[in-house]
């Protein structure tokens, strides 16, 4: 490709969602942020959920972008939430694949509790769609890669429980990165505790749940393919998959055979 040439799809668009809305970043939350992580340089406030804020840092004897997310401070007093934290920390450091965000450092340093992962400089799936309408090519290139990186955290006991567009990152050459695992369940402990189950639910995303995670919050795989499959759909109508929807080969330019894809993913008994 030369110079010249135009920038193909998503990268127009990854470089267009990371320009605008810039995220305001507060100078003295930064800079109190500052005396408790020496080590870094930090930058700007790169995003913010209904836990955590996460900035744009650099650790400075490497020279290496990092992003440190911090739990909200209100949260942190409370033990349920200091628990989700924790778990989203070992569930993506049980996880070395290049489609998942990679842990540096997890702890807390004078009541902040912090988690150090690689930067992806991109923007989540949310912001690409909320861009303008991601192609059926595109959608197709995309959702595979978040395939090997659920595929891989199912084969090692991992369990996503919160698949959708805010925790799809993208990076500037089109790369899929998996995020946020903090309502994750791992097979090698125990469910957490009902306090701790309730919150989950209240926190999660009820359209991109799986019926069975409605009905007991105990689910296994099954319960990431359907959130999948509502992430497919959207990708491929610019809807949500609601009622009686539409096959999704009714938009302009999506194959037929996806519908039975679709179908299968979405279906309200996890044992089809």
């Amino acid at each position: 490709m030369s110079p010249n040439d135009p920038i193909p799809d998503p990268t127009r668009l990854l470089h267009q969602a990371q320009k605008s809305a810039p995220t305001p970043t507060d100078p003295e939350v930064l800079a109190a942020l500052q005396t408790r992580f020496p080590e870094l340089r930090l930058e700007r406030r790169i995003g913010e959920g209904g836990m955590s804020t996460v900035y744009r840092a650099v650790q400075t004897k490497l020279q290496r972008p990092v992003a440190l997310k911090v739990l909200r401070e209100e949260l942190a007093a409370q033990p349920e939430f200091r628990a989700r934290f924790e778990r989203e920390a070992q569930a993506m450091a049980a996880l070395d694949h290049p489609r998942i965000l990679r842990v540096l450092e997890f702890g807390e340093r004078s009541g902040v509790y912090f988690l150090l992962t690689d930067l992806v400089d991109g923007v989540d799936l949310r912001k690409l769609m909320e861009l303008g309408q991601v192609s059926p090519d595109e959608a197709l290139r995309l959702v595979p890669q978040i395939c090997e990186a659920l595929s891989y955290a199912h084969m090692h006991g991992v369990v996503h429980r919160d698949v959708k567009p805010e925790n799809i990152l993208i990076d500037l050459e089109g790369n899929v990165r998996m995020a946020d695992f903090g309502l994750a369940r791992m097979a090698r402990g125990d469910e957490p505790p009902a306090a701790l189950t309730r919150t989950s639910q209240i926190l999660g995303t009820p359209h991109y749940m799986a019926p069975e995670q409605w009905r007991s919050g105990h689910v296994d795989h099954r319960a990431d393919i359907f959130s999948l499959g509502v992430v497919l759909y959207e990708l491929l109508t610019g809807t949500l998959p609601i009622g009686d929807f539409a096959p999704p080969s009714d938009r302009e330019g999506v194959p037929p055979r996806l519908d039975s894809v679709v179908r299968r993913a979405l279906a309200q008994d996890p044992d089809r």
